[in-house]
């Protein structure tokens, strides 16, 4: 059968042999891994799950009958020549709009993918107003109740990227912010130590009407990743489990005492 890392975030290798036509990888897939699907050539349809972030290096190589890719909204990153010799490919469809392309880190010898593409979602349609809500939600950090700005956005929690910082500051998923203007990045180093700005774990202020989506992206420890982000009240506010996925904290929802959860290493 199609093989998984051990907790199903990875899918390592599609079977060269299975006669399947079309195939859906399972939503709890993360990252695609390199030469995945290599010479699977009966293969004429895969789609991806919105839980998939990453495509890595020459994934769909060879695939000579694969005719239709569909690549979801959540795509960060693409490695170097996922369709190589995938000569029948006609239909590539992106689930965002191409604003959202864009911003996607995507690697070389990609002419083909880049050429095919097709967008589900218009200019209009990606920047429709979302529903920015300033929340009381609670947050436990490694067992200890703290307060900090999180804004409910379309129904997802977002939270200030240097909030975060602080209060892992001096545990094992401690993490270093700077900002390089040059580059237009905010600069991530994991197990470095965190300096206060004095602008962390401010609360009380509604800045809700400010909120826009931000094109902001982050190296983290040398990579570049890109994630939905919202600049709010001239700060950026990050997914937490998009920061927890990428910087080695777990995340986690205690529906009883309707808390947030963070532990680190």
């Amino acid at each position: 059968g199609v093989l998984y890392n051990n907790n199903f975030t990875e899918l390592v290798r599609f079977p060269e042999g299975k006669s399947a036509e079309t195939y859906t990888v399972i939503d709890t897939v993360e990252r695609i891994r390199e030469e995945a699907f290599f010479y699977c050539d009966k293969i004429k349809e895969i789609i991806l799950p919105e839980s998939v972030k990453a495509i890595g290096e020459s994934a769909f190589k060879n695939c000579k009958s694969l005719e239709k890719l569909i690549l979801p909204e959540s795509i960060t990153e693409i490695g170097e020549s996922i369709l190589e010799n995938c000569e029948n490919i006609n239909n590539v469809l992106y689930l965002g709009s191409e604003l959202g392309w864009s911003k996607i880190a995507i690697g070389k010898g990609n002419e083909q993918l880049i050429e095919k593409v097709q967008f589900a979602k218009t200019a209009e349609e990606d920047s429709s107003d979302p529903v920015v809500v300033l929340t009381s939600q609670a947050l436990l950090v490694n067992g200890t109740m703290q307060k900090t700005e999180i804004y409910n956005i379309d129904g997802s929690n977002y939270f200030k990227l240097r909030d975060i910082a602080a209060l892992l500051n001096g545990t094992g998923s401690q993490f270093s912010v700077e900002y390089d203007g040059s580059a237009g990045l905010i600069v991530v180093q994991c197990g470095e130590e965190y300096i206060n700005t004095g602008t962390e774990l401010v609360t009380g202020v509604d800045h809700s009407s400010t909120a826009v989506k931000s094109p902001q992206r982050l190296i983290v420890d040398g990579s570049v990743l890109s994630f939905t982000a919202y600049n709010i009240g001239g700060f950026n506010f990050f997914k937490l489990r998009d920061l927890g996925s990428a910087l080695g904290f777990y995340v986690d929802y205690n529906s009883v005492n309707r808390a947030m959860i963070i532990k680190s290493k």
